[in-house]
């Protein structure tokens, strides 16, 4: 089962381990990244419609 966190917690955890501002959106960005590409079976542009992103980002956000 997957566990659900509060957001808010999360962040404050981060920021409690010294995470910086750019670690925290990068690890958003990778989450959201591999959901969308779950969630649409592979299809990388459907997956980058889902998030609001353009094909180019979604692509640059896969590298992190």
């Amino acid at each position: 089962m997957e566990e659900v966190y509060d957001f808010n917690d999360v962040v404050r955890r981060m920021l409690d381990e010294g995470q910086d501002y750019k670690f925290i959106i990068n690890k958003l960005k990778k989450e959201m990244t591999l959901q969308a590409l779950i969630r649409t079976r592979g299809n990388q542009a459907h997956a980058a419609k889902m998030i609001g992103a353009n094909r180019g980002s979604f692509k640059t956000w896969m590298s992190y």
